[in-house]
């Protein structure tokens, strides 16, 4: 497996690429309309010119992957959180994840604003801000009530405060499904959710760290991730491990009575 200060380094050089070209940069549009800039373009090509050399095919969701990609590879997403990016808020990373078998086994989340850094290689989960470093993990709470819930500010849904208020927990807005996923892993929050369709990009590198960190990601039914072909999911859930029960239990019970 590559060695995870060698990866580190790729991904704050490909943040520090994006982040040149945050101020005046342009919004444009994919075929399937969603946005992209600039910014996206340049940190996936810094990050698929290094990450080459180890040897490993990439996956990316500028770049996609050839049909057929084994499941050992990088899945990485440029910049995930377009919008607060073209927007000028700090709500935006950098995020490379490595599978093996469609496991996610390695796993680094960059926030060039606020230069922070979450990663992990499976021995443990970390944080890095600035230049202290220090070892994280998930919040022991058991009880639902009062939790806090990180939810998205542009992909919001009904269903997410119908869950939110039948778990009694404490609504967080937040931007990008990995700072989301980082901030269970820290234990700021305590559950993340979201029911629409994800690319493999957006939960590969956070799911690794929450793992390592003692945390639960799965698909909204309760059902394992696996980052195998060129599938999508259809929503995750996100928690500590202790309140994932009553997490995927609230979804189900709303979307029945959707």
């Amino acid at each position: 497996m590559p060695n995870i200060e060698d990866v580190i380094d790729v991904v704050k050089e490909a943040g520090a690429a994006a982040l040149a070209l945050q101020e005046g940069a342009i919004r444009e549009a994919k075929k399937d309309g969603e946005a992209v800039s600039a910014a996206d373009r340049a940190s996936d090509l810094v990050l698929r010119r290094s990450l080459e050399k180890f040897g490993f095919p990439i996956f990316s969701e500028e770049s996609q992957g050839e049909a057929g990609m084994p499941d050992t590879r990088w899945i990485i997403d440029p910049l995930d959180g377009t919008l607060p990016f073209l927007e000028g808020s700090s709500g935006w990373t950098v995020m490379v994840g490595f599978a093996r078998d469609g496991l996610p086994i390695l796993g680094v989340v960059y926030s060039p604003p606020l230069q922070k850094l979450w990663y992990s290689d499976g021995a443990g989960a970390y944080c890095e801000l600035g230049s202290k470093k220090k070892s994280i993990c998930v919040s022991s709470r058991t009880d639902p009530h009062g939790a806090i819930m990180v939810e998205s500010i542009f992909h919001h849904e009904g269903d997410m405060d119908s869950v939110t208020r039948a778990l009694g927990a404490i609504k967080t807005p937040m931007h990008g499904a990995g700072s989301k996923i980082c901030a269970v892993v820290e234990g700021e929050a305590d559950m993340t959710w979201s029911p629409g369709a994800l690319g493999q990009w957006d939960l590969c590198a956070p799911h690794a760290i929450l793992e390592a960190a003692g945390g639960i990601l799965t698909d909204t039914f309760g059902k394992p991730i696996q980052y195998q072909g060129s599938s999508r999911t259809e929503g995750f859930a996100a928690s500590n491990g202790k309140l994932h029960p009553a997490l995927i239990s609230a979804i189900q019970t709303i979307r029945a009575k959707g």
